[in-house]
């Protein structure tokens, strides 16, 4: 899948942070938290000329579900990530049962904004993975029938896309968390 290649966190007013996210992501498209003051962040950042943001509202079963595909990432070994700010929080990170589902944050004291930011990114990727297969496959005759078979298929697709990326890091001699 990927690796973090660029983590930066900061405080500062609005204005300035909306400035800072142009300048750092670029043409990139990303995808950003539009829960409560985010949202009129999001519009003012998808205002602005040759950007691509898409907005995610957290709730608890998004949150939950943002969480869960994370951490198959990282136990898949789809992502990797440098140690500091980001392995510390992803280390304090902590879930709990309820009655209503399972909830994910940092535990008092602590935060989880770069925990957060990770499983966005994870997740606007494999968003956009699966996308692109099947626009793929939109261009072949062999286009499949059922919704099983178009799930095997993206499955197939990501999880050789996955490998084709470790193997690259691997070469490269890069370290990947747990080896």
């Amino acid at each position: 899948m990927g690796a973090v290649c660029a983590h930066q966190r900061w405080q500062g007013p609005w204005e300035d942070t909306i400035r800072r996210i142009l300048a750092l992501t670029g043409e990139t498209p990303a995808l950003v938290d539009s829960t409560g003051v985010g949202d009129p962040v999001l519009e003012q950042l998808q205002r602005a000329p040759d950007t691509a943001f898409e907005g995610f509202k957290f709730t608890s079963q998004s949150k939950q579900q943002l969480m869960e595909g994370l951490a198959v990432a990282i136990q898949q070994r789809a992502i990797r990530f440098p140690d500091g700010t980001l392995r510390q929080q992803l280390d304090n990170f902590e879930y709990q049962y309820h009655r209503t589902g399972v909830s994910y944050s940092a535990p008092e004291g602590f935060h989880d904004d770069a925990v957060c930011a990770l499983a966005l990114a994870v997740a606007h990727y494999q968003a956009k993975v699966v996308h692109r297969f099947t626009l793929r496959l939109m261009n072949t005759e062999d286009v499949p029938e059922t919704d099983a078979e178009r799930k095997a298929l993206a499955d197939a697709e990501h999880a050789k896309a996955a490998q084709d990326v470790l193997d690259r890091i691997r070469q490269q001699g890069m370290y990947w968390p747990g080896d």
